[in-house]
């Protein structure tokens, strides 16, 4: 998961992404918020935003107060070995009822590198602009709409990019509070 500042709007489009570099966590994690995060590995040690773990669902709450977005990344279980993470497995089950999916994104390796940046992808996460024919399958998050087209660039990805596969799909989801105010962003826009 990360703990990010509002995203871009690029070509009327909010960015996000399951990569740090595409959707900017915070460099520091707010005093006030740090006890209720982990590291991916579940570490009490945290300070940067882009690879924690929640611990507790009462600091959604706080990061909604201080205009911060809560971004959860996620995989099947069949991609689950090539990461490195210890994700609390009680707090995820409690929270998913709680979470919004808002897209697909495509990473490879443990530092949750993003074909939008490092290989193939529909749109230029710095621009927001088309870099293929496929930009249609891109939603208003910048991330792909359906799974299936996320996993034909997976393939593409893995084809093309071998030295980095395998490349999988990743949803992504904010939580209730993220996604209501990612829609009054994206309402300012029409």
């Amino acid at each position: 998961m990360m703990i990010c500042e509002a995203p871009k709007l690029l070509n009327k489009k909010l960015v996000l992404s399951c990569c740090d570099s595409v959707w900017k966590p915070v460099e520091s994690l707010p005093d006030e918020i740090e006890p209720y995060f982990t590291d991916e590995l579940g570490n009490k040690m945290v300070d940067y935003g882009g690879f924690v773990q929640i611990i507790s669902l009462n600091v959604l709450k706080l990061l909604n107060k201080r205009g911060l977005f809560a971004c959860f990344r996620c995989i099947t279980e069949g991609y689950f070995k090539h990461i490195q993470a210890n994700p609390p497995k009680e707090i995820y089950q409690n929270l998913f009822c709680d979470l919004k999916p808002v897209g697909w994104d495509i990473a490879t390796g443990n530092g949750w590198l993003s074909a939008s940046c490092h290989g193939r992808f529909p749109i230029d996460p710095f621009t927001g602009y088309e870099t293929d024919q496929n930009a249609d399958q891109i939603n208003k998050y910048g991330l792909f709409s359906r799974l299936e087209d996320c996993l034909i660039y997976c393939q593409i990805n893995n084809a093309e990019i071998p030295e980095h596969a395998p490349w999988y799909p990743v949803s992504i989801y904010v939580d209730k509070g993220s996604y209501a105010r990612l829609k009054k962003i994206l309402l300012k826009i029409k």
